[in-house]
C-alpha cells in the first residue's frame, strides 16, 4: 500500500451528522471568527460589483472588463506563494490581522480618489492588483486557520461551513451592492467595504485562543529556506494522485466557465439591454444557488464526496451553456441559480477533500496554491474569454470553454475508483 492509499471514511448516519454540526457551532472561537469573516466577505462582494460596474461605465468594453479582472492575476500568484510560506511559518492569526489593516488602508484610499473624481481605468486596474495581492497574502493563513480553530474530527464540516459563509456573503453582497449603486454610487460601496475590514479585525481580537495555538506545526530540516518550503508544497500536490486530479479539474473550471460572472455587465447590456440592477439580480441568483448548494453540502460525510464533486462540475458547465443560449432574462436567473448550486457543491466539496487529505504542517502551502487558482484563475480566464470574445463573440468564447470543461470532467470520472480512496479520509493533524 502506497503512502497515499487510504480507506474511505465510513458513512455517517443523519443523527451523527447533526451532532457533528452542533459540535462545530459550539466552538466559540470558530463562530466569532466566522461571523467577522462573513461581514468582511459581504464587503468584498459589494466592492466586486462596484469594480465591474465602474469599469464598464468608464469603457463599455468587454476587453477592459477582462483586463480589470485579470489585474489581480500576477499579484495573486506572487503574493499567494509568499502567503503559503508565511502561513506555515508565522502565527496565522497575527498575519491575518496585519493584512486586514493593509486592506483597510488601500480601500479607504480608493474611496477618497473616487470622491475627488481622480479615479480612472488605469488606477482602477492598479487598485485591483494591490487589493488582490494583499488578499492573496492573507488567504492561505485564513484557510489554514479553520482546522486549527475546530481541531481534528471537525475539519470537513468546518471547511464546508466556511465555504457556505462565503456563498452566503456572495448572495447578500451583490444585492446590497445593487441598492448602493442605485441609491448612491460606487464610492459608497468602496467605503462600506473598508469598514468591513475593521469588523474582521475586531473579531480576531475577540478570540480566546491558547498561546501559540495558531502557529503551524514544526517543519522538518529538509524544508529550511523559502525555496525548499515551496517545493515541498508543490511536491505534495504533484505526488498525491487525488489532490493532483482535483487541482487539474479546478484549473479547467476556473479558466473556462467560472468567468461567466465577470462578464455579466456585458451579457446583461448586450443580450438583455438592462443595467446595473439586472447585474445585481443575476449575481444574486448565482449566490442564492451557491447558498443552497452550500446547505446541501455542509456536514456531509467524506464518503462519496469525490463523485459528487465531479458531477457538480459537469452540471455547472451545462448550466453556463444554457445561460449563454437563453435570451429570456428571468429564465436566465433560474439557470444561474442552478449554476450557483452546482459550483458551490464543486468548490466546497473539492476544497474539503484537499484540506482534509493534507497534513497541517503542509496545509498553508497547499491551500495557497488552491487559492491562487480559485482567485487568480478566473482573472486569467476572464482575460482569455475577453480576447476570444473580441474575435469570436461572447457566445462562441464561452461555449468553447464549456466543451473543454465537459471533456475534463469525463476524464476525471474514469479515474474515480482510484481518486476516492486517496481523498476521502482525514490526514494526521500534525
Amino acid at each position: 500500500m502506497s503512502e497515499h492509499e487510504r480507506r474511505p471514511a465510513p458513512h455517517k448516519a443523519p443523527g451523527m451528522r447533526i451532532a457533528t454540526l452542533r459540535a462545530l457551532l459550539g466552538r466559540r472561537d470558530y463562530v466569532v471568527y466566522s461571523a467577522g469573516n462573513a461581514v468582511s466577505l459581504i464587503g468584498t462582494w459589494i466592492q466586486a460589483i462596484a469594480f465591474g460596474w465602474t469599469a464598464w461605465s468608464m469603457t463599455e468594453s468587454p476587453l477592459w472588463l477582462g483586463v480589470v479582472s485579470a489585474a489581480g492575476l500576477i499579484p495573486t500568484i506572487l503574493a499567494g506563494l509568499a502567503g503559503g510560506v508565511l502561513a506555515d511559518s508565522l502565527d496565522r492569526l497575527k498575519l491575518t490581522l496585519l493584512t486586514q489593516g493593509a486592506s483597510f488602508l488601500l480601500t479607504i484610499t480608493l474611496f477618497a480618489l473616487y470622491r475627488m473624481e481622480a479615479l480612472n481605468i488605469g488606477l482602477l486596474v492598479v487598485f485591483k492588483g494591490l487589493l488582490a495581492g494583499i488578499t492573496a497574502l492573507s488567504q492561505p493563513a485564513r484557510m489554514a486557520l479553520v482546522p486549527q480553530l475546530v481541531g481534528p474530527g471537525l475539519i470537513g464540516p468546518a471547511v464546508s461551513f466556511s465555504s457556505m459563509t462565503f456563498n452566503t456573503a456572495r448572495f447578500i453582497g451583490p444585492a446590497v451592492a445593487g441598492l448602493i449603486l442605485v441609491v448612491w454610487d460606487a464610492g459608497a460601496a468602496f467605503l462600506i467595504n473598508a469598514l468591513t475590514f475593521l469588523v474582521m479585525a475586531a473579531a480576531i481580537l475577540m478570540l480566546r485562543l491558547p498561546k501559540d495555538a495558531t502557529r503551524p506545526a514544526a517543519r522538518p530540516a529538509s524544508e529550511e529556506g523559502v525555496a525548499n518550503r515551496l517545493k515541498a508544497g508543490w511536491r505534495h500536490v504533484a505526488t498525491h494522485p487525488g489532490a493532483l486530479a482535483l487541482f487539474l479539474m479546478l484549473v479547467v473550471v476556473v479558466l473556462t466557465v467560472r468567468p461567466v460572472s465577470d462578464f455579466l455587465p456585458a451579457l446583461v447590456s448586450r443580450i438583455h439591454g438592462r443595467g446595473v440592477e439586472a447585474v445585481a439580480a443575476l449575481t444574486s441568483s448565482l449566490a442564492l444557488g451557491s447558498l443552497l448548494g452550500g446547505l446541501w453540502t455542509a456536514g456531509r460525510p467524506l464518503n462519496g464526496m469525490t463523485a459528487s464533486t465531479l458531477k457538480a462540475a459537469f452540471l455547472y458547465a451545462l448550466c453556463v451553456a444554457a445561460f449563454i443560449l437563453t435570451p429570456n432574462f428571468w429564465i436566465g436567473c433560474l439557470i444561474l441559480t442552478a449554476a450557483g448550486a452546482f459550483t458551490a457543491v464543486f468548490s466546497i466539496s473539492a476544497q474539503t477533500l484537499v484540506q482534509t487529505s493534507t497534513p497541517d504542517a503542509m496545509r498553508g502551502r497547499v491551500m495557497s496554491l488552491w487559492f491562487i487558482l480559485v482567485r487568480g484563475g478566473p482573472d486569467l480566464g476572464a482575460l482569455l474569454i475577453g480576447l476570444s470574445a473580441a474575435r469570436l463573440g461572447l457566445h462562441a468564447a464561452f461555449l468553447g470553454g464549456v466543451a473543454l470543461c465537459l471533456g475534463a470532467t469525463a476524464w476525471a470520472w474514469f479515474r474515480l475508483s482510484r481518486l476516492s480512496p486517496e481523498l476521502e479520509q482525514e490526514a494526521p493533524s500534525r
